[in-house]
């Protein structure tokens, strides 16, 4: 709708208007005389159209300067009503510039110019609009507003269509016609064009990331003698952001802010004002003062909307809401972002949406509730890809690490970090890319890795040095001082965390008060100053309770707890017992498992501290203490299906073969950087394949606990001649638990770091096949230790070992233990996750076995191998050695077997032919095949099949948790098929979790890489002693392992003495 009609109208020489009716429409006719303007406001909550009949032999200029609207202008021919616009020209209102349209009679005789908001407008909204000519013999004139259009085109074409480094290289030509276009102002001697092209190359240096350079045009504009009063107040707020965010220098930014607050009280500029304003509250932001921030912000947001500028509007709460999260409000930052994602949705902007997941996702994660955390940042990677946003891309990839790391899924966390540090490289944003060392720096410290963590800090301190601020650098020197606390630079770490406190103090951060507190407290106690570590920690928790439970906060308070365990137990164990019950309440609103992880290594710990420290627990309760720990973590079971969504299988089996696709490539390159990219491609692979599942696919969990009388029916299960043994393996001291049908006896051993070394150094021997008296030296101390003075009573007639292992032990085959340990000749050893796992195992909760079935075996898989003249693999699969071994396991099978056999061998071994067998009908399943461990990803472990019909031949573990098995026993008779992924309070992730969560009660499988020949003999003897004597499995494997070591070829040696060749192979799950 035309505003105030008939316009405002300035006429230099002649100016003829009309009004011209079709179709009961009014569309008013400018006629443009050689030296006319005319200007018109326009409120555009309905399309405008002009017919404009320019004069031969010149132009017409159309000027659009817009207030808060989102503009589009468009061109038409004569053929208005039929036919395409000549041009159309997309106005954003955040530029804050005037547009030009330039058009002549060669364009058309009577043209039709149509100005609308766009898509991603306001409804309401202002411009102003000018139609002047630009006479013959201007031509000067007409090359410099062509080449401002050319700069618009151009920009308005990247955006649209570009890829990110292709929009680059157009903003690049984009600049140069701004350029040309400053050069013919110069000539002309024009400062208010000289001015406006000036400026704007400014902003797309800004768009670049090329700061120092728009600092530097935004000072030789100032240089100009002549300059509109509007400018003077853009460029000097424009340079007071430069020095606020680049360069950190504050007194400069007020200064030149103080320039902007001059100019704007000569006249009436509220949206300049109120800009200007949030300038001033960012100087406040930097140096902690939130307060004075937030105050600025809710009187802008307010002054933005009256105006009726949605964009700026949501640009204000969005900032309101980081204040808020930053003091630990995260109800009123929640509410802030919600409001300005709803006006932000209304108007279809997608950088501010984008923006906005970013920031709702930070909420939730801080909130405990990681599912919506991740259906947000989710959503802001999609969009952030979708529109070419490659700053927020970056800061999504920064908040998606940071939910990885909370989350516990640190390899992909780092990952993550890896890719926003090069998205900020490629913006030259120093600033961002230097933040991310002192994120991996945080990760490395829960990780453990504590000089990694000194030394990361170190480098973003040393790095943003006169960039970052007072506050932010108290941040990361609080974290390094706790790092080198860890460290024992306990001096040096008080400087440090004193330095902190003291800036962090003059804030209103209060979490970040709050946690440096608590550090500050654990530092104290460790230096034996337990009245200041007391008051220091009293003052961080009256902090801390005013915000919610994160993983760090646990982690510090942790910290403090066990630094004072030993002195002031009783206050240790109310702490231990309030974190315990903040996991409980944070467990309570996570289903995903894999976004739990990060709190079940906090938990195991926690329960391993009060196990400690409260000597009122008799070993029955301290039992029941760690087995709530183990079994909450994981439940037989997962990922049953829940979706028969075609569509679902469709997706995941698109990604198992693109993850197939890339670890070919990845046995194929040699250079380390393409190895790299290639292996967090492959990552970034499973970790779709996690999401799709985890959103089709329901975790069930027994809501039973594990109670005493659940114990008491445990132990009433067992044989006379059965022992559990649980170890809880913890870094002050560990404890182990020895269960029979009579009694429940605990005792204490060494922290965890030592069985890590231990454990190693037995696997060490074993795999290089050292002389027998050295593994027996390795073996004789960890037993030594392992095991009290009085175990050889305990075990006095036991014969049948089940071991509940943790942390470095899960790597360990009990049975290499000599005679004069628990698994002495004659005992059988097995595994399980936990005591509940024993429990439901005997009582047959799972899904139900079969207890008399055929045998489907899958052997000696044909390999096709890609001719020497091909240089790509992609086409054969993954490829392996050929198993021929792997027949005669077939054979024995065969041989001792009652039960119909069903065999999958040569190139029916595929994965085509295993989808198309019913596998729940089949009792004992063999997998006589290579299996593909992967100890950083476990679901990258696979076993390899047959590529002789199609090249996706690799199975992965994804794939094997969906084959729907009820057999008693699944052997994997390939390599390193027990090895995964050590989760700290889960257990071991890999192949053989994999078939147990896919129903089998039972699996066999290696610790390491076996050699064929003896494997074949030890399966043979299992089987003989499996089906013809049908022996228990654990004790048919006892007695395989025997035979393989004491057998003797004809010359009288004994080849396979060595444990390397048949310890290995261990019993996961069900015994009998």
């Amino acid at each position: 709708m035309l505003c105030g009609f008939p316009f405002f109208i300035s006429m230099l020489y002649m100016f003829s208007f009309s009004g011209w009716a079709e179709e009961n429409t009014l569309i008013p006719t400018v006629t443009v005389s050689d030296a006319t303007t005319a200007n018109f406001q326009l409120s555009l909550n309905e399309k405008a159209t002009f017919r404009v009949i320019p004069t031969t032999g010149g132009a017409v200029l159309i000027k659009a300067t817009q207030s808060v609207a989102n503009v589009r202008l468009a061109l038409y021919g004569d053929e208005y009503k039929t036919s395409e616009p000549l041009l159309t020209l997309d106005i954003p209102a955040a530029y804050r510039q005037p547009e030009y349209l330039l058009f002549d009679a060669n364009d058309c005789v009577i043209c039709y110019v149509e100005i609308d908001t766009s898509a991603s407008s306001p409804t309401q909204g202002r411009s102003d609009i000018l139609f002047s000519a630009i006479g013959t013999g201007l031509d000067a004139r007409k090359n410099f507003y062509n080449a401002i259009q050319l700069a618009s085109l151009t920009w308005s074409a990247a955006e649209n269509q570009l890829a990110e480094m292709e929009y680059k290289e157009a903003l690049h030509d984009v600049r140069s016609h701004y350029e040309k276009a400053e050069n013919i102002a110069t000539s002309l001697e024009d400062h208010s064009l000289i001015v406006f092209s000036a400026y704007m190359q400014s902003i797309v240096s800004h768009y670049l990331g090329e700061y120092d350079n728009q600092a530097d045009l935004l000072k030789r504009i100032l240089q100009q003698t002549s300059i509109p009063q509007s400018y003077l107040i853009k460029v000097n707020m424009d340079l007071a952001s430069y020095y606020i965010y680049e360069e950190g220098e504050f007194d400069t930014a007020v200064a030149y802010l103080s320039i902007v607050f001059d100019h704007l009280n000569s006249g009436h500029y509220p949206l300049l004002y109120a800009e200007a304003k949030e300038l001033e509250a960012s100087i406040e932001i930097e140096i902690g003062s939130y307060l004075n921030a937030v105050a600025a912000f809710e009187e802008t947001s307010k002054i933005f909307l009256e105006q009726g500028d949605v964009s700026n509007a949501i640009k204000s709460m969005t900032s309101l809401g980081w204040l808020f999260y930053h003091t630990g409000d995260f109800n009123n930052a929640m509410q802030q972002y919600v409001l300005a994602k709803k006006l932000a949705t209304q108007i279809s902007d997608n950088y501010a949406i984008t923006n906005l997941h970013i920031k709702l996702s930070g909420v939730y994660r801080q909130l405990g509730n990681i599912e919506q955390a991740n259906h947000h940042v989710t959503q802001a990677l999609k969009l952030s890809g979708r529109f070419k946003h490659a700053y927020l891309d970056a800061w999504a990839n920064v908040e998606k690490a940071k939910l990885l790391q909370a989350t516990g899924q640190y390899i992909y966390s780092k990952d993550t970090f890896d890719i926003a540090k090069r998205r900020f490289f490629e913006l030259n944003a120093s600033k961002g890319a230097s933040e991310i060392d002192f994120f991996v720096g945080l990760l490395n410290m829960q990780l453990g890795e504590h000089q990694q963590a000194k030394e990361r800090i170190e480098s973003y301190l040393f790095n943003t040095d006169g960039i970052a601020t007072d506050y932010e650098h108290a941040i990361a020197a609080s974290n390094l001082a706790h790092a080198l606390t860890l460290l024992g630079n306990k001096d040096e770490a008080m400087k440090y965390q004193e330095n902190a406190l003291n800036v962090l103090m003059q804030t209103q951060d209060i979490r970040s008060i709050g946690l440096a507190q608590i550090q500050m407290a654990t530092l104290h106690a460790s230096m034996g100053n337990f009245e200041n570590a007391e008051t220091y920690f009293n003052k961080g928790t009256s902090k801390l309770i005013q915000t919610r439970s994160t993983l760090s906060q646990l982690d510090s308070t942790y910290a403090y707890a066990n630094e004072i365990a030993q002195i002031k137990p009783v206050l240790a164990l109310q702490i231990g017992r309030d974190i315990s019950e903040q996991i409980d309440a944070i467990f309570s609103e996570i289903k995903r498992t894999d976004l739990r992880r990060g709190y079940f290594s906090t938990y195991q710990k926690v329960v391993s501290l009060l196990i400690r420290v409260d000597n009122s627990l008799s070993a029955e309760q301290s039992l029941l203490l760690a087995e709530a720990a183990r079994s909450r973590t994981i439940g037989y079971g997962l990922y049953r299906d829940n979706s028969t969504n075609n569509d679902i299988q469709r997706e995941q089996k698109k990604l198992n073969q693109k993850q197939q696709v890339k670890l070919i490539e990845l046995s194929t390159q040699i250079e380390t950087q393409q190895r790299k990219q290639t292996i967090r491609e492959i990552r970034a692979l499973s970790e779709a394949l996690y999401q799709l599942e985890s959103d089709n696919y329901v975790v069930p969990q027994s809501t039973a606990k594990f109670s005493a009388k659940s114990l008491a029916q445990l132990q009433q299960s067992l044989t006379e001649h059965d022992m559990v043994l649980f170890i809880d393996t913890a870094e002050v001291e560990s404890r182990l638990w020895f269960i029979d049908q009579q009694q429940i006896v605990s005792f204490k051993s060494e922290h965890e770091r030592f069985f890590s070394e231990r454990v190693g150094a037995v696997l060490n021997v074993i795999s290089q096949k050292l002389p027998l008296r050295k593994m027996r030296k390795e073996v004789a101390e960890l037993r030594n230790t392992l095991f009290p003075s009085n175990a050889e009573s305990l075990f006095k007639g036991k014969t049948n070992l089940i071991v509940i292992p943790d942390g470095a032990l899960t790597r360990l085959p009990f049975s290499l233990l000599p005679a004069s340990s628990p698994a002495q000749s004659g005992w059988s050893v097995s595994y399980q996750h936990s005591l509940k796992n024993i429990v439901d195992s005997r009582r047959d909760n799972y899904a139900t076995a079969v207890d008399e079935g055929s045998i489907l075996v899958v052997a000696d898989p044909l390999m096709k191998t890609m001719p020497k003249d091909q240089s790509s693999p992609l086409g054969y699969g993954f490829q392996s050695s050929s198993l021929p071994y792997t027949a005669k396991e077939a054979s024995y099978i065969n041989e001792f077997s009652a039960q119909p056999i069903t065999l999958l061998n040569k190139g029916k071994a595929s994965k085509q032919a295993l989808a198309e067998l019913d596998l729940s009908t089949f009792n004992i399943v063999h997998m006589a095949t290579h299996g593909l461990a992967n100890n950083q990803v476990p679901e990258l472990g696979g076993l390899v099949l047959s590529n002789d019909s199609s090249a996706d031949n690799l199975l992965f573990a994804s794939e094997i948790r969906r084959l729907r098995l009820k057999a008693q026993l699944v052997v994997l008779s390939g390599c390193e098929t027990t090895q995964g992924h050590l989760i700290e309070g889960e257990g071991m992730l890999g192949l053989t979790r994999a078939f147990i969560e896919a129903g089998a009660h039972s699996v066999i499988g290696s610790l390491w890489q076996v050699q064929d020949d003896a494997t074949a003999m030890l399966m043979k003897e299992f089987y003989r002693y499996l089906l013809q004597h049908e022996l228990p499995i654990s004790e048919a494997l006892e007695k395989a392992k025997v035979a393989v070591k004491n057998h003797k070829r004809k010359n009288g040696t004994h080849p396979w003495r060595s444990p390397y060749y048949w310890a290995g192979f261990v019993l996961h799950g069900n015994a009998a």
